[in-house]
């Protein structure tokens, strides 16, 4: 990565992991610039960016790293979520190979498997095949948890705290990741010399049952659920109509899905352990950090070279 501060532009950066990764990498040093949809003031650290429109040809002027996080959560049909999500990505990750740029993230999810029953899922498969097209690193995240309270696990919390929480797909589980982890994996891939071209599993691969993490969120919560086993059928049957009704739900039936049919496995994590990223095994207890403890990434800082 050439200059001593790496430019480095977040598609999603107001989203849960855009925002940690502009938080982390404005720390170790590098000019950010967030790509927002939002219409608002357009300066050097904020440009607009629309996943539903061509991105204008000098969206990535000046620009090092692009990290692709953006994603519309709430297209449920499949034709307005592939003209999107897909589409948007493929035109995106173009536009970053044509503008030269010196590595692109694509940020991916662990429900892009074969046979994966999400549209979600399938519409991420997708977009990895568009971003190896393109010489993109895929870094397929798992269920990301930890104080910032984003995501699924944020979902995860309110139903906990509920006086009743229903235990769905008791027999499911689930690869976590810290989202402390997140963000060191994200700057490691960014500032690696070469990345394989093989999908990243970042996720600890020893998978958790939902019902323990249900009890892990519940105590880092204070809160203390009474779990009831419903059928994820019948759940899943009530978000959909709720969402065709335009009903404030707690989450997605598509999130319901990846919860009851997860991935068999993390994918290639030899080749993450060798890109020097370590994810711990779920815990939400605070980690420890050392006094004086280095916790800069290589290549990230402001003295990289």
């Amino acid at each position: 990565m050439t200059g001593d501060r790496p430019r480095i532009a977040i598609s999603g950066a107001s989203g849960y992991i855009g925002s940690l990764l502009l938080r982390r990498f404005e720390d170790q040093g590098a000019t950010v610039v967030a790509l927002v949809r939002s219409r608002g003031i357009t300066s050097s650290a904020r440009r607009h960016y629309d996943m539903a429109e061509p991105p204008p040809s000098d969206l990535l002027a000046g620009v090092d790293v692009l990290v692709h996080c953006g994603w519309d959560l709430s297209l449920v049909d499949r034709d307005a979520a592939w003209s999107v999500n897909v589409v948007g990505t493929e035109r995106l990750l173009d536009l970053a190979r044509r503008s030269g740029l010196e590595r692109v993230v694509f940020i991916s999810s662990m429900s892009a498997f074969d046979g994966t029953r999400q549209l979600y899922g399938r519409t991420k498969l997708a977009a990895e095949r568009a971003a190896f097209d393109n010489g993109a690193a895929v870094l397929r995240l798992g269920l990301v948890y930890g104080q910032g309270w984003g995501g699924m696990a944020g979902s995860l919390k309110k139903m906990v705290e509920l006086p009743v929480t229903p235990l769905v797909g008791a027999s499911s589980r689930q690869f976590t990741v810290h989202e402390d982890d997140v963000v060191e994996a994200v700057a490691r891939v960014a500032a690696a010399a070469a990345v394989p071209s093989v999908p990243l599993g970042i996720a600890h691969p020893d998978p958790v049952s939902f019902r323990a993490l249900l009890e892990g969120i519940a105590g880092a919560a204070g809160a203390a659920p009474r779990f009831v086993p419903f059928p994820w059928q019948l759940l899943y049957g009530g978000l959909r109509v709720g969402e065709v009704l335009g009903l404030p739900l707690p989450f997605r039936a598509e999130s319901l899905l990846g919860l009851v049919h997860s991935a068999p496995f993390v994918p290639n994590t030899d080749q993450v352990h060798a890109l020097g990223i370590h994810l711990r095994p779920f815990d939400l207890a605070p980690p420890p950090r050392p006094d004086g403890a280095d916790t800069s990434i290589p290549g990230l800082g402001a003295d990289s070279a």
